[in-house]
């Protein structure tokens, strides 16, 4: 975990145990995560007390239920490596399955009010967003653009950020939670993804790199208007920043108070002095 200064980092869980796709609670009590295998992990903030969620493994790109019951997640399958996603419960273990078609579903993002679900898929030749209606099931694409992926949904639920090559490059938009009004946030040159909203809404933090090969991968973050665009940490030893998730109360939003964030290689975590 990081807050928003990029003071000095600590690993979550221990040195030499995978941690990857991390993502807190709703409560801010519990951080889950893809561990050893792709299995689905849950763990106390400080590390402590972790659990098996998931006794199948090939899992990634998780996310929970607003009430906090259910993880949202990918699950590699078949000879063919077809992504599908699934819903797990957290108390049974139960896994559902909620997509049924395109080779690659990924990124799931569970919408505030808990009715949507908003995922990256690739469908007809080309990667687009969508958004699943849970109670109905119905499938909802929103981009048509280029390609377009990891859609991550805002605080209020009016609006969902992802990320889209159509101008050229790899860059952040915005639309409506309905893919009205799509307009393009950020504009340095360079790859983004692993894409958050800070808790209040007034930044979106993600991961960023400009340099070749990926080599140095820092989390910034930037207004919802393109305004403020800042470098939160400063990679100059080969570390990679990656899937950043903001602490989920409110009260510790991202600026200016700073907040803990997540992110993952072996999860990181740096304390706020």
């Amino acid at each position: 975990m990081i807050d928003t200064t990029g003071n000095e980092v600590n690993l979550l869980p221990k040195k030499g145990e995978e941690g990857q796709s991390p993502k807190w609670a709703p409560n801010g009590k519990a951080i889950g995560y893809s561990g050893d295998f792709g299995v689905i992990m849950q763990m106390d903030p400080d590390g402590k007390n972790k659990r098996q969620v998931t006794q199948s493994n090939a899992w990634a790109h998780i996310d929970w239920s607003p009430d906090g019951t259910k993880i949202v997640a990918t699950k590699a399958t078949g000879e063919d490596i077809i992504n599908e996603i699934w819903a797990i419960d957290i108390a049974s273990g139960e896994e559902v399955l909620l997509t049924k078609e395109g080779d690659l579903n990924w990124y799931p993002d569970w919408s505030p009010d808990g009715t949507r679900i908003a995922f990256g898929s690739y469908r007809n030749g080309t990667f687009q967003v969508y958004t699943l209606t849970i109670a109905t099931k119905r499938i909802r694409q929103l981009t048509n653009q280029g390609s377009n992926g990891g859609p991550v949904w805002s605080p209020d639920g009016t609006k969902i950020a992802f990320s889209s090559d159509r101008g050229g490059g790899s860059d952040i938009f915005i639309m409506t939670a309905d893919g009205d009004n799509q307009r393009q946030v950020t504009f340095q040159k360079g790859s983004y993804f692993g894409l958050t909203w800070s808790t209040d809404g007034s930044e979106i933090v993600f991961a960023y790199t400009n340099t070749i090969n990926h080599k140095f991968v820092d989390l910034c973050a930037v207004k919802p208007d393109g305004s403020g665009w800042r470098q939160i940490t400063n990679t100059t030893d080969g570390s990679v920043y990656s899937d950043p998730d903001a602490f989920p109360l409110s009260a510790l939003p991202v600026a200016p108070a700073g907040r803990t964030a997540t992110t993952w290689g072996e999860l990181k975590r740096v304390n706020r002095e």
